[in-house]
């Protein structure tokens, strides 16, 4: 079970890795440096993401980064603040290594929050929420794999 640093250097070589792979497939086109940053973020915020339900530096730094996306987001849209919020206060009572480490809600929380992006802003071009989804739950799957191993990764728990 590695600590945070470990997580995060995992959520580097994933997004490494799925960069390529997008890239290969043709989900991801000729990306900024800014386009990076968005997804290597994204990368490293799901890879402390299923941490989040105990205390430790990897839940405060992404308390941190939740500290600033939830308030941008009640600016920015009231259904995505109030999605982020309530899932939140959901990961605040619930023991360690229950839902957050489970598979369907590995996946299933950030493709909601994007199909509800998509739906409220359907003149964006879809690829880039897209790609950001693949890749949080890209590292959120690598956690998963770097704290419970090969064998008991597609377990229930």
């Amino acid at each position: 079970m590695p600590s945070y640093k470990g997580h995060l250097v995992g959520g580097v070589v994933t997004y490494i890795l799925m960069i390529k792979l997008l890239t290969w497939m043709g989900i991801v086109h000729s990306v900024s440096i800014m386009h990076h940053c968005i997804l290597l973020t994204a990368t490293l915020l799901g890879s402390l993401f299923p941490d989040i339900d105990i205390q430790s530096k990897g839940q405060r730094l992404l308390y941190m980064a939740m500290a600033f996306m939830v308030p941008l987001s009640f600016f920015y849209h009231k259904s995505i603040f109030l999605g982020l919020s309530l899932l939140c206060l959901i990961l605040v009572v619930i023991p360690h290594r229950t839902l957050t480490h489970s598979l369907w809600f590995i996946v299933l929380t950030p493709t909601v929050i994007t199909l509800a992006y998509m739906h409220t802003h359907p003149h964006l071009i879809r690829t880039i929420p897209v790609s950001i989804c693949i890749l949080f739950i890209s590292g959120a799957l690598n956690h998963r794999l770097l704290d419970v191993g090969f064998k008991r990764f597609f377990s229930k728990r």
